[in-house]
């Protein structure tokens, strides 16, 4: 099973794709246990097939563990499920102090804090979007020049191209480079 695994190079590779399907392929001849993934499979689809052989490798490994080994491999794996939502509540917590602090005496800080929360907005939205369920908790302020449609849109696609096409016709039409 482990035969095929990434190394750096892969990794580097992997970065390089530029969409879904082409790093379904590379990871189709890396990764046993995507067989029954398509190759125009969407995001999300990738990553609930990651997820299952992880979910499955970690059975395997369960198996060799006493109760207190298993107690500690869930403990340490939480880390890793709430890192989104700690770096979110800290990013809320950062931004909101922040924002409070300098609203109404400094604007331009001011528009630079908002627009800053809206990149975020666009990232996490795209990077942590499950299942097609857009999460509005992960939400940082109330929007600024993104409102919450076009977040809910976002956390639809399965590429940059697509993020760069609902963004066409808003004040952050041109954030991506095109190469």
């Amino acid at each position: 099973r482990y035969s095929k695994t990434l190394n750096r190079n892969d990794l580097e590779n992997l970065m390089k794709q530029n969409n879904i399907k082409d790093a379904i392929i590379l990871l189709k001849s890396k990764i046993e246990g995507l067989d029954k993934l398509e190759i125009n499979a969407n995001r999300v689809e990738l990553e609930k097939s990651l997820d299952s052989i992880v979910e499955t490798d970690l059975k395997v490994i369960k198996k060799y563990l006493s109760n207190s080994g298993i107690k500690i491999l869930e403990a340490y794996l939480m880390k890793y499920k709430i890192d989104v939502e700690f770096d979110n509540s800290f990013a809320k917590l950062y931004f909101s102090n922040f924002l409070n602090a300098v609203s109404g005496t400094n604007k331009i800080l001011e528009k630079q804090l908002k627009i800053e929360m809206d990149l975020l907005n666009i990232i996490w939205t795209y990077r942590y979007t499950r299942k097609n369920q857009f999460n509005p908790n992960l939400v940082l302020g109330k929007g600024y020049k993104i409102n919450i449609n076009i977040l809910k849109e976002i956390a639809k696609v399965n590429n940059v191209e697509e993020i760069k096409e609902i963004l066409a016709n808003t004040s952050y039409a041109n954030v991506f480079k095109t190469n």
